[in-house]
């Protein structure tokens, strides 16, 4: 696929199964992923916020694409500390009355999409067990609400691609490169503990690494540096706004799967 292409809606080039193996490939055994989606209507029309802890990668699969027929899918990039949060699998609506708490599950079987109520709040910085990635979030500069053009997307891949290259050059392990749907994704391997200082760490680097680069509209956000950070499930539909010719809906997948290796603290802090 070269960059920049749109993805058709019929043909996701990766599968949601795929995009939680390269997340979890590095997770502690029985790692916690939380699924969350921010704008699931509810049948009267309202946007709700959907969130499910799983250790069961195959039933997240199954969540994340009933979801993705209608929302955009979320899910932690770092795994999730079990101590605070066990994981049963199911997705529920966690602005919905606690009363109403039928599973993702048991509503499919009705043939009514609604979510209950389980999970008392979505995973915040302290609930990450460990660092496993460091993301390197590239923004196409679309309009706000908007999914990007062909060109914006080109721009934001190949800036993404320059990233890569620079990073490699500066001896770090092949980072992963994908298409989150209207931009890029640059994800480095890392192996840090959950602590202020590295959290200091990343943003710094985020930081030095968004000044060096950009391209046409493209570039590099800052602002994702925290250790509870969500990120687009790649193999999941991207929706943004009206899906137009111009602009279309599509899918966020694999580009280029890097290195199991992890990349030393310091090459972090010498770029």
């Amino acid at each position: 696929m070269e960059y920049g292409q749109v993805n058709p809606a019929s043909e996701p080039p990766t599968t949601i199964r795929e995009g939680i193996d390269l997340l979890t490939r590095r997770y502690p055994a029985g790692s916690i992923i939380e699924l969350r989606v921010l704008d699931y209507p509810n049948p009267n029309g309202r946007a709700q916020r959907v969130s499910g802890f799983y250790d069961d990668p195959a039933k997240l699969a199954a969540d994340a694409a009933e979801c993705n027929q209608l929302a955009n899918v979320y899910v932690t990039l770092n795994p999730v500390r079990r101590s605070w949060q066990l994981a049963d699998n199911g997705a529920y609506n966690i602005d919905a009355a606690p009363e109403q708490n039928q599973s993702i599950r048991t509503s499919r079987q009705k043939g009514q999409p609604e979510y209950e109520c389980s999970a008392l709040r979505t995973t915040a910085d302290e609930d990450i067990l460990r660092r496993q990635w460091v993301l390197v979030d590239i923004d196409a500069g679309q309009p706000p609400g908007t999914s990007s053009t062909d060109a914006e997307k080109k721009d934001a891949l190949l800036l993404g691609d320059e990233v890569l290259n620079y990073l490699i050059d500066r001896g770090f392990p092949e980072p992963s490169l994908c298409d989150s749907g209207n931009g890029g994704h640059v994800l480095i391997p890392v192996d840090l503990d959950n602590s202020p200082e590295n959290t200091d760490l990343v943003k710094r680097f985020l930081s030095v690494v968004a000044d060096k680069f950009t391209k046409g509209t493209a570039h590099i956000d800052k602002a994702v540096s925290n250790a509870g950070r969500i990120v687009k499930l790649w193999g999941t539909q991207t929706m943004k706004g009206q899906n137009t010719p111009e602009r279309p809906h599509r899918y966020s997948g694999i580009l280029r799967s890097g290195s199991f290796d992890v990349t030393a603290r310091d090459l972090l802090a010498k770029v």
